[in-house]
């Protein structure tokens, strides 16, 4: 072999094993780039993962308030549901308590005579004796209402 193929050969080989190095160079700073860069990126997924983990925790606590206020808008649908109940009850007692005391006026007149005293004020004349066009409510229909409107007031009681 001649000396100028063997210095082509030589260059040749040199060339190659300066490619070499120069891509096992890159490859080297590549990875300790890599390595330089890993607890970053390590500490970006661990902070990312942890936004992931309060995201769900948010969104659940909003499912638990969406929940939480429908339950508390249906409790304030049954309080006013009661509230009404308990005006209605209470008006309805007060006009059957009025009726029965006016009522006992009709009594009580219904057993006057002309000449015999009145029980109540003595006198012997009844020019204008109390009378009643509506029917009495008994004693026990006064003590029904007083009881719903006692269980009423307890479940509004209760509910506040």
């Amino acid at each position: 072999m001649s000396a100028e193929k063997n210095q082509t050969l030589a260059q040749n080989s040199l060339a190659a094993i300066q490619t070499s190095i120069a891509e096992k160079t890159k490859i080297h700073f590549e990875a300790a780039n890599h390595a330089v860069q890993a607890p970053a990126l390590e500490a970006a997924y661990k902070e990312a993962e942890q936004i992931s983990s309060k995201r769900q925790a948010l969104e659940e606590l909003r499912t638990e308030l969406n929940n939480t206020q429908k339950e508390l808008d249906t409790a304030n649908i049954a309080l006013q549901q009661i509230d009404n109940n308990y005006t209605a009850a209470k008006q309805e007692l007060l006009r059957i308590q009025e009726t029965w005391n006016k009522g006992q006026a009709t009594i009580l007149a219904s057993g006057l005579t002309d000449g015999a005293p009145c029980p109540v004020c003595g006198s012997l004349k009844h020019p204008t004796p109390a009378k009643s066009e509506v029917s009495l409510p008994s004693e026990k229909d006064i003590k029904t209402k007083q009881q719903i409107v006692a269980d009423l007031e307890t479940s509004r009681t209760l509910r506040n």
